[in-house]
């Protein structure tokens, strides 16, 4: 990234940031995108720091959380050179969701509940809500006003602004049949997942499927601190939880949820004596020996190390 001095289309009208942290004022003036995004990550580091000593779904943990989300977007608005247009979701993996739910409604000829922790901008929301038959359950800590907005175009969505365990608390037991997480799990705090994930096991239908996509810190940090760790670093700001596939398995499995699935070329195959993900474990403990990154990083991506399908 350039270290070119911020130009006017790209200056923020206010000269100073307010931290989260300690509330002290941050001058912004004249600042490059470089010394920008080093304040972004010297900021969330602190700010993930500070989170973890609150108690576990406490209010001053999720506020903390909250305004550390705000300050950091208001920082990469003015870092980077375009803005995202859909976090939390990609086509690949809204694709992978999309050809789930329309084969289950073949296959059962029932109306699903499809449920998505972190609808962030709304990418998946858009695709799948057109899909027949299905009714739309979404959460996130922050909805936008444009996403918000679509409940009033679709009596089949539901969406509320809170973190994925209010929501849960609030979901009918045994009532979901497709939970679908894209970059999120991470976010969740390790003190929290066994709580939320234990609830969620309640919540989904029996036979229903989660579908998850987790940065693996194998080939990580993949939050901000990703500019300035080592590759296979634990990431140190708001990815609390980037997991390898051993370690998403062995926290799905303590909570019952069968590994009987597996992604294959955007398609989700059957796997019901969870061979091929034994086989995926295995692999992927011979590549996180090969000492060369660039090696194991390409080898990991070719078998999508970052992608799940449990079973109730």
């Amino acid at each position: 990234m350039p270290d070119e001095k911020m130009t006017d289309c790209n200056r923020n009208t206010k000269n100073t940031i307010i931290s989260p942290v300690d509330g002290r004022e941050i001058s912004l003036e004249g600042l490059t995108r470089r010394q920008l995004r080093d304040i972004h990550y010297q900021e969330e580091v602190k700010m993930a720091k500070r989170i973890l000593m609150y108690p576990p779904f406490s209010e001053e943990r999720k506020q903390l959380l909250n305004e550390g989300y705000a300050f950091v977007e208001t920082l990469k608005l003015m870092y980077e050179r375009t803005e995202v247009e859909s976090f939390g979701a990609s086509p690949w993996t809204v694709k992978v969701v999309t050809n789930a739910v329309k084969e289950r409604i073949k296959k059962t000829g029932k109306a699903q509940v499809v449920y998505e922790a972190g609808v962030g901008m709304g990418y998946a929301v858009r695709n799948i809500i057109k899909i027949p038959h299905v009714l739309y359950y979404g959460c996130d800590v922050t909805l936008f006003p444009d996403v918000a907005s679509m409940t009033k175009q679709y009596n089949n969505l539901i969406l509320h602004e809170r973190t994925l365990y209010e929501d849960l608390l609030d979901m009918e037991d045994n009532s979901i049949d497709v939970f679908y997480a894209d970059n999120v799990i991470e976010h969740l705090f390790p003190d929290e997942a066994d709580c939320i994930f234990e609830l969620l096991y309640r919540k989904m239908k029996k036979k229903g499927i989660l579908i998850l996509f987790i940065p693996n810190w194998h080939t990580g940090p993949h939050d901000v601190t990703k500019f300035y760790l080592k590759k296979g670093q634990p990431a140190k700001g708001f990815h609390f939880m980037e997991m390898s596939c051993m370690e998403t398995t062995r926290l799905l499995c303590r909570h019952r949820f069968i590994p009987n699935k597996i992604i294959k070329n955007g398609k989700i195959e059957n796997d019901r004596l969870c061979l091929k993900n034994l086989a995926r474990l295995l692999a992927e403990f011979r590549i996180s020996k090969i000492k060369d990154k660039k090696v194991q990083l390409e080898l990991m991506k070719c078998d999508n190390y970052n992608s799940y399908v449990f079973s109730k």
